[in-house]
């Protein structure tokens, strides 16, 4: 049982991983357009 959580507790944080680097790619893209302007 505590095995299976600890598997469910990772995916989760590996998709709090993928969401932050998207983000991250997004507000890379975002900062770099307004120093442009």
């Amino acid at each position: 049982m505590i095995i299976k959580r600890k598997n469910k507790a990772r995916s989760y944080y590996a998709g709090f991983d993928r969401l932050d680097n998207e983000l991250n790619k997004i507000w890379m893209e975002n900062s770099r357009r307004i120093k442009n302007i």
